[in-house]
Parts: structure tokens; C-alpha cells; sequence
């Protein structure tokens, strides 16, 4: 089989190019007291982890749901490289307004162009897509929970998300909203 470190060297240069993104951030003008924002990090951090480490090989989550065949690896792998680069192309649409927390930056902008034509959450959406390319490439159970835990803390932190830019932007966002979905254009 295929070393399934190649995913991984995605998803450290995705980070690398998105921890290089954030310092040059605006700075702050104001932020969400969101409690659960660290819950938000450990879900991603413990939902890559099941995906690609041992840790989601252990007992039953190393149960292969996808067959353990090259074609399967490759196709995990491009969708996993396509999910990166719209959140990458989204990130940096974004540019200075960038958070990873829930924030309003100093001459903060709704950015509408770009992704964000099609869904307010590119970011995540691209994310998710690459979390479910890399659990195709790897093709177990642990791979489909570690999903489903970054699913689930990305939808309840882009509800929380969206409160916030609703009460910052008001009608602007409200028109926006209606001409957009969340997450996955016709879906959701």
C-alpha cells in the first residue's frame, strides 16, 4: 500500500502556509467570547489525528470501509489536494481578515467575491473536503469518525460565527445569506 505519509505533507504545508497567513492579520478590533472555541481546535486537531495517524487504526476504527487499492489512495489524494487549495484560495481572499477565532478586524470588510460567492464558510467547506479525501485515501472507520468530528465542530462553530457577522454587518450579510449557502453549495 501506498505510504499515507504523502497526505500528511499536505496538511503540514496547508498549515505552515496558513500559520504564515496569520501573522500578517490585521490587528483585532473585537472578539467573540466564544467558550467553546477551544473545542472547535481540539475537534479539528482530534479528527486529523484519526485520519491521518495510527491512532484511528486501533481496534475496530482500523476496519477498511474503502478498498485498500492504489486507485482509492490516489483519488483520496486529489480530492484531499482540491479541498486544500479552495481553502487556501479562500483564506487568502479573505487576506488581512483572516482568524482562525471568531473576530472582527480593524476596517473589517464582508468579503463577498472569490469562494465566497458561492458559500460563506469556503474555508471550512475546503477543509472538510480535504479531511474527506484524506479518510477516502485511508479508507477505515477511524478515518469516517475523525470526519465526522471535524464536520461537527465546524458546523456548530459557523453557527456561532454567523450570529456574530449578522449582528456586525446587519443587511448587508442578511442580502449576502439569502444569495449564498453556508457550506456546500445546493446542499447546505
Amino acid at each position: 500500500m501506498i505510504d499515507d505519509g504523502v497526505l500528511g505533507v499536505l496538511w503540514v504545508a496547508f498549515m505552515v502556509a496558513q500559520g504564515i497567513g496569520a501573522r500578517r492579520a490585521a490587528p483585532t478590533a473585537y472578539r467573540d467570547k466564544d467558550p467553546f472555541y477551544p473545542f472547535y481546535l481540539l475537534a479539528t486537531v482530534l479528527g486529523l489525528l484519526l485520519i491521518l495517524t495510527a491512532l484511528g487504526d486501533v481496534s475496530i476504527l482500523g476496519t477498511h470501509v474503502v478498498p485498500e487499492h492504489p486507485a482509492w489512495f490516489w483519488a483520496g489524494f486529489a480530492v484531499t489536494a482540491i479541498g486544500l487549495g479552495i481553502a487556501t484560495w479562500a483564506r487568502q481572499r479573505l487576506g488581512r481578515f483572516w482568524s482562525s477565532a471568531i473576530e472582527l478586524k480593524a476596517g473589517h470588510k464582508l468579503v463577498q467575491d472569490g469562494p465566497y460567492r458561492l458559500v460563506r464558510h469556503p474555508v471550512y467547506a475546503g477543509i472538510l473536503l480535504a479531511a474527506l479525501g484524506s479518510g477516502l485515501a485511508d479508507g477505515d472507520v477511524g478515518s469516517a469518525v475523525g470526519f465526522a468530528i471535524i464536520a461537527a465542530g465546524f458546523i456548530a462553530k459557523l453557527k456561532r460565527e454567523e450570529r456574530f457577522v449578522a449582528a456586525q454587518f446587519g443587511e448587508e450579510w442578511r442580502l449576502w445569506r439569502k444569495r449564498t449557502w453556508a457550506l456546500v453549495p445546493f446542499v447546505f
